[in-house]
Parts: structure tokens; C-alpha cells; sequence
């Protein structure tokens, strides 16, 4: 059985199953590390100008997320 997949940028956060997914994600990250070692960025970061979010669908429907943050804009360096 072939999926469709793609992957799309995420620019702002008005859905349902991306926000959802991303719960789910933080909630399995908590569990398996203690909170000083959680150094996630509030999804809200993730969509500005220094930032870049992902979602990858398949049939449709958010499967996974992942972003990337610039953080020296002279060495280009995230």
C-alpha cells in the first residue's frame, strides 16, 4: 500500500492535529527526561523569523514535526 507524504512549513499555529502532535511529542519527551533537561522552545518561537517549523503529513494527516532556530544570523549557525 503506497502513503502520500509530504512535507509542508508550518507558519502559523491554527491546527488542530500539528498542535496535537506536538503535545503528544512534549508529553513523551517528559517523560523520559527531567524537566532541567527539557530545553524545548515554545511552539510559538518556532514560527518566527528566526525559525523555521515542519510538519511532514502523510494521507493528509500531521505524522511528524521538527524545526530548526538560527542562532548566530553571521555564521549561519542553528
Amino acid at each position: 500500500m503506497s502513503h502520500k507524504q509530504d512535507i509542508r512549513r508550518i507558519h502559523t499555529l491554527d491546527d488542530p492535529e500539528v498542535l496535537a502532535l506536538v503535545s503528544k511529542s512534549d508529553d513523551y519527551l517528559s517523560s523520559l527526561y527531567p524537566p532541567e533537561s527539557n530545553h524545548a522552545e515554545p511552539l510559538d518561537a518556532l514560527v518566527g523569523r528566526t525559525s523555521a517549523f515542519f510538519a511532514c503529513y502523510v494521507d493528509g494527516r500531521p505524522a511528524a514535526c521538527g524545526a530548526v532556530k538560527r542562532f548566530d544570523s553571521e555564521t549561519a549557525y542553528g
